[in-house]
């Protein structure tokens, strides 16, 4: 028996879900690769950084990597996936979630929710973060 989120994971795949809202691929900050590490907040993510005198991204408690669907094809290794292509293993959530609704997500899925405020790479903001602290800034 499969489990519920890759139940859905294998729906959406299969029904070729796309968000309700046309606009929500702009939600993604960033190229989709295979094996890529993202991460993401939604609103009351932000807000809570806002309120820590942090950036959402340096706190953004979400993070997961990014697979090829089963089946799907790429032109290369370091080739841009389509949204409809891929899945996110859902690796780091917010602490208070002790068990996290899903550990996994086709990327349609999560950039559905109308609370996503972006989704991003988490290596390059890694990167920026330590030339920032390199550099002098932010402190």
């Amino acid at each position: 028996m499969m489990s519920n989120d890759l139940q859905k994971v294998d729906d959406d795949l299969r029904n070729n879900f796309w968000p309700e809202d046309e606009n929500a691929h702009e939600k993604i900050k960033c190229g989709i690769t295979n094996g890529m590490r993202i991460k993401w907040y939604y609103a009351d993510d932000r807000e809570y950084a806002i309120l820590c005198e942090l950036t959402p991204r340096e706190d953004a408690p979400w993070e997961g990597v990014v697979v090829v669907a089963p089946g799907r094809e790429i032109s290369s290794p370091d080739a841009e996936i389509d949204i409809d292509d891929a899945i996110v293993v859902v690796s780091s959530h917010p602490c208070e979630k002790c068990y996290p609704e899903s550990s996994w997500v086709t990327l349609s899925r999560l950039i559905d929710d109308a609370g996503l405020v972006e989704v991003f790479d988490a290596d390059s903001e890694a990167e920026s973060g330590a030339n920032e602290s390199s550099n002098g800034g932010g402190a």
